[in-house]
């Protein structure tokens, strides 16, 4: 849910806003309104910030997972420390490139051989001149026979050779085949590139024996996003009467309300705590339960909710989890996962673990989608397990399986038109809510007509009765009839409220064709849960399969390390195919089909409170 906010308005006495900014930071909890600014200690902060974010990723690019740093006393200043980290890496930069550049011109000359610009200096003392050439075989052949030339290197079917004619003369023909001449030695060259190498060498091993002073810089750089962010919030406290006094304004949770007012009291200030106004941009505070809160990390790669929205976070938690199962839908795929994710959960900490946390549970999805859709590393779990327990395999039948993906889509585009309807009575008023009311009443109208006018009696997707649930309303098909009409109607005459009556319904067409024909594709969309689930199933046994083929009927060792190659490789494959295609699609059902239907309108500002950096709260 999004988090209750109040907006901070500060009137303060100039001389006592320091010490009131120094007790803010220590609270942490009101996010402060800030300016545009080219105030020069902002911007040396900025600078710094930059030097030392730049110098630690330097240095953890030295960092070995299984070494530990060495605790070392550091004297050296952090600032000039990071300036001469990024020093000697722009000459380490500059080292690679001329050693790259000397290798690609010593790979050229080498084809010629030892041939330095003292032997070349030798011949012309003689009155010879040397040229050099490269053509095709079957052109060097024509030249030999007729020209004084001599191959000195052949690669394939090219030829590198030469001419040594008296000084002065030139031999026309080969004048479209002459290299340059290079007064480069190999010797000298590699020579030159050994030193170079030595350098780099030296200059590597300087950056991994500062790989200590890593915490010295993170400790600098979390002072100095301190000092920016005190910085930031004091030149955005603005001045009034003649700069006797400031204005500062903020926002802050409203459960936190009492915190606030206690810290005011000791100042000489007037202050004014509101509710936002209708259209203020506020700070958005995500407050969920832990489940929920797992999730937050896939929503943040569309973007915040608006203050105020729903957060669809608890929405899309159960239901990207079980999308994330049903394209896996694998029991033992979803006990590897599962295994590799708890380990996860021991050895890593902060987001990292979090994380590991979302593993586990599409680890559990994975396995209880497997369960109920019959798979087991691509075998049929009906296959194997006693006949009191595949009543539990619910969804066993492949038609079951492809109409259970269709109900997910209605009960979570239903969901969505629900949330839609909400927020149209919370934003714009409740006349701009019977539109998104009017699509899901044609939703629910014609299900029912259809479930109850199409289907035999008794039909169910799995232990979902589905045509008992309909037959239980009074007069069914006549309920579904009315729903629908009336969701026409509602859709023809409150499409756009702001418009004048009569021209509703025209406009209304244009909406009512566009509700047919695409909520019926947003529906069919959700199959691709069956069809990516099935794939996986599909592929798993393939490669059994070919495990059983290369074992044979009379297998030795080679055959069961075939086997046993095949069906690891065979599954590794499909185990990372798979994880891909369950985190992709439930994303793209989410935040094309879902987040559409539910008009999520996103581009909310994070809460990002005024506090130490080294002590940020948990959230």
């Amino acid at each position: 849910m999004v988090e209750k906010m109040q907006k901070l308005s500060c009137f303060i006495y100039h001389q006592e806003i320091e010490r009131l900014l120094v007790d803010l930071q220590n609270l942490g909890l009101v996010h402060i309104e800030t300016i545009t600014t080219d105030d020069e200690e902002l911007q040396n902060l900025e600078r710094n910030k930059k030097l030392l974010d730049d110098a630690l990723k330097i240095l953890k690019s030295y960092l070995k997972p299984d070494k530990k740093l060495a605790q070392e006393t550091i004297t050296e200043d952090a600032l000039s420390l990071a300036q001469r980290i990024l020093k000697r890496n722009e000459e380490i930069q500059h080292l690679q490139a001329e050693i790259q550049s000397m290798e690609r011109t010593l790979k050229e000359i080498s084809v010629w051989g030892e041939f330095g610009p003292e032997d070349k200096a030798q011949l012309e003392s003689l009155g010879l001149s040397i040229r050099f050439y490269v053509a095709l075989e079957s052109a060097f052949k024509k030249f030999s026979a007729e020209y004084p030339v001599e191959k000195i290197n052949q690669i394939g079917k090219t030829v590198y050779f030469v001419a040594i004619t008296p000084a002065g003369e030139e031999i026309d023909a080969l004048k479209p085949y002459e290299l340059a001449y290079r007064p480069l030695s190999m010797e000298m060259l590699e020579k030159e590139i050994a030193v170079r190498e030595g350098t780099l060498s030296e200059y590597y091993v300087e950056l991994e024996q500062l790989l200590s002073a890593i915490p010295l810089l993170e400790k600098e750089k979390l002072s100095i996003e301190d000092k920016l962010s005190y910085r930031l919030a004091e030149v955005s406290a603005i001045e009034e009467a003649e700069g006797t006094v400031r204005l500062l304004q903020g926002w802050f949770p409203k459960r936190k309300r009492t915190k606030i007012e206690a810290l005011l009291q000791s100042y000489t200030v007037v202050y004014l705590i509101e509710d936002p106004q209708p259209g203020e941009s506020v700070p958005v505070l995500l407050r969920n339960n832990a489940f929920s809160r797992l999730f937050e990390p896939i929503l943040s790669l569309h973007s915040v909710p608006s203050y105020y929205e729903i957060d669809p976070t608890p929405l899309v938690a159960p239901f990207f989890a079980f999308f994330f199962g049903l394209c896996m839908a694998d029991l033992g795929y979803g006990s590897i996962m599962l295994v590799i994710t708890l380990l996860l959960v021991l050895l890593t900490r902060g987001n990292a673990r979090r994380l590991a946390w979302l593993g586990v549970v599409f680890s559990l999805t994975t396995m209880i989608s497997g369960w109920i859709l019959n798979s087991f590393f691509g075998i049929q779990l009906t296959g194997v397990l006693p006949s009191e327990l595949c009543s539990t395999v619910f969804f066993a039948n492949i038609n079951d399986a492809m109409a259970f993906s269709l109900m997910l889509g209605v009960l979570q585009l239903s969901i969505g038109l629900i949330v839609k309807v909400i927020n149209k009575i919370r934003m714009e008023g409740f006349v701009y809510a019977l539109h998104p009311l009017g699509t899901l009443s044609l939703l629910l109208g014609v299900l029912i007509s259809m479930i109850a006018g199409l289907l035999p009696e008794g039909y169910a997707v799995g232990p979902f009765t589905i045509r008992s649930w309909v037959d239980a309303l009074p007069q069914p098909l006549l309920t579904g009839n009315i729903l629908a009409l009336t969701g026409v109607v509602l859709i023809l005459l409150f499409n756009n409220p702001q418009n004048k009556l009569w021209m509703r319904p025209l406009l209304g067409l244009w909406e009512l064709y566009g509700t047919v024909t695409g909520l019926p594709g947003d529906i069919l969309s959700y199959i691709r849960l069956f069809a990516l689930g099935l794939s996986g199933g599909m592929l798993g046994s393939a490669f059994n399969q070919i495990a059983l083929m290369a074992r044979g009927d009379n297998p030795g060792i080679l055959n069961w390390v075939g086997m046993i190659l095949i069906l690891v490789v065979g599954h590794g494959l499909n185990l990372a195919l798979a994880l891909l295609g369950a985190f992709v699609h439930p994303l793209r059902l989410t935040f094309l089909e879902f987040f559409k239907t539910m008009d999520y309108q996103g581009g909310g500002r994070r809460y990002e409170p005024f506090r130490h950096r080294e002590y940020m709260e948990k959230e």
